[in-house]
């Protein structure tokens, strides 16, 4: 299909019927909501995109993508529509252009959507999130985040900008940047810049590794020996710490079962009947593992 042959046009709304083939049975429109973004958005700014539709007869066409601002049109009691008139009939082409219109876009990323956030503050002269929130017909909390997010990514910036950390990577160790604390002799700017210099020699090789040392990092305390010597060790791999953490704790398990039998027997408490039962069961484990 040629874009010439797509024509766009205003049309009454009493000439755009919906879809009945449409999957979306729910589309999050009632009158009744008051807060509804996209009848907000489309009240304040008017219509900022197109519907596409088709032509069914002679004044008479329907929704192929665009269903949930038909049913905000009428609402608001609008008396048309633009929309761009697609020159399809095979109920397949229809399908297959309503899945690519609704499926080819993608929503921003948290670090895109703060930095617009911090932009419309900034330009539009609002002193709080609840100014921007009502601007945008979100909530404050939602702007707060976004806002204390942007705070932190101009915080690294720099830092991110030296050590050329990709745009995952960022958004990633902004998630994990509140869960690091120091450990020994490192330092929390000693670890981030510890952690850069790994994704700058690749020895960490995937943004999702930043998720998973946020894990091990909401135990720091338990772990302090193991991520100190991840951190002493520059060619020491993600994995290989979560493995090492695996297998310490593991032995930590065993010796504090261990005290815990060795002090009741010590003092001649008995142990309770499902204490006794999970006993005999692991019995029954070490005795097929060893």
């Amino acid at each position: 299909m040629k874009d010439s042959e797509v024509i766009t046009r205003d049309i009454p709304l009493d000439q755009i019927e919906s879809d009945p083939h449409q999957p979306r049975k729910e589309f999050g429109v009632d009158e009744n909501d008051k807060k509804n973004r996209l009848m907000l958005s489309m009240q304040d700014a008017g219509q900022l995109n197109t519907i596409a539709v088709r032509k069914m007869g002679k004044d008479q066409y329907r929704v192929i993508a665009g269903e949930r601002r038909l049913l905000c049109a009428k609402l608001l009691k609008w008396s048309s529509l633009r929309c761009d008139i697609h020159p399809v009939t095979d109920e397949g082409d229809v399908k297959r252009m309503r899945f690519d219109l609704e499926n080819n876009h993608r929503l921003w990323r948290a670090p895109e959507r703060s930095r617009e956030v911090k932009g419309i503050k900034t330009l539009k002269r609002f002193e709080t999130a609840k100014e921007v929130g009502d601007f945008l017909h979100m909530s404050e909390s939602s702007m707060t985040v976004s806002l204390e997010l942007q705070k932190k990514y101009d915080k690294y910036q720099a830092v991110m900008d030296e050590y050329g950390l990709p745009e995952s990577y960022r958004e990633e160790f902004i998630r994990l940047e509140p869960r690091i604390r120091q450990i020994r002799d490192f330092t929390k700017d000693k670890i981030i810049k510890n952690l850069f210099m790994r994704v700058r020699h690749q020895v960490i090789h995937n943004a999702k590794d930043f998720n998973r040392l946020g894990i091990i990092f909401i135990r720091a305390h338990n772990n302090e020996k193991e991520i100190d010597a991840y951190l002493s060790d520059p060619d020491m791999k993600v994995g290989e710490l979560a493995d090492r953490i695996k297998r310490d704790s593991l032995i930590r398990d065993i010796e504090s079962v261990m005290r815990q039998t060795s002090k009741r027997l010590s003092e001649g408490v008995a142990f309770p009947p499902e204490v006794r039962k999970a006993m005999i069961q692991f019995r029954a484990l070490l005795n097929k593992s060893l």
